[in-house]
């Protein structure tokens, strides 16, 4: 149903227990590519990590969803899913991390971001990651809520936002 060409492998993370909703990739047929099995205590993250084998190298294609909450369950999220990231952010590999992660107050050119627990912690984990955002114009209203970062700054040569 989501590729009738068969030109593409499908990895998909769908929601448990809620209708609707959850991740996926989809990856040429050119380059082999395998679903990164993640942790039980992850199972509730909007997140699918793949490793692709291509002309440049290998990657892991980090995709993720993260709900736009910024209370209690908010902070609990953003500490489950940081810890998430650098569990798959443990590798030889190039990072490509894209997703809408909700953090409208980030400014992502100096960096900087209020000291809440959830867009703080995004910011950390990217700093000590050596994670550079690629998405250089609001993506909803006057925000940048949909990201692309990546461990290697010249991975994209173009992006542009629709």
């Amino acid at each position: 149903m989501i590729d009738t060409s068969g030109r593409y492998s499908v990895h998909r993370n769908d929601r448990l227990n809620k209708q609707g909703g959850g991740v996926l990739c989809l990856v040429t047929n050119k380059w082999p590519s395998f679903t990164v099995p993640l942790p039980e205590k992850f199972r509730n993250l909007d997140i699918i990590a793949v490793n692709i084998l291509t002309d440049i190298g290998p990657l892991r294609y980090i995709t993720v969803y993260r709900p736009p909450k910024f209370n209690k369950l908010g902070r609990e999220y953003m500490v489950l899913l940081v810890e998430c990231l650098e569990y798959l952010s443990n590798t030889c590999d190039t990072i490509i991390l894209v997703g809408d992660l909700n953090l409208p107050s980030v400014d992502w050119t100096l960096l900087n971001s209020p000291g809440d627990g959830i867009q703080s912690a995004f910011v950390e984990f990217c700093v000590e990651y050596g994670l550079y955002q690629f998405v250089d114009s609001p993506t909803r209203e006057h925000h940048i809520l949909d990201l692309v970062l990546s461990s290697d700054h010249s991975i994209v040569s173009d992006l542009q936002v629709f």
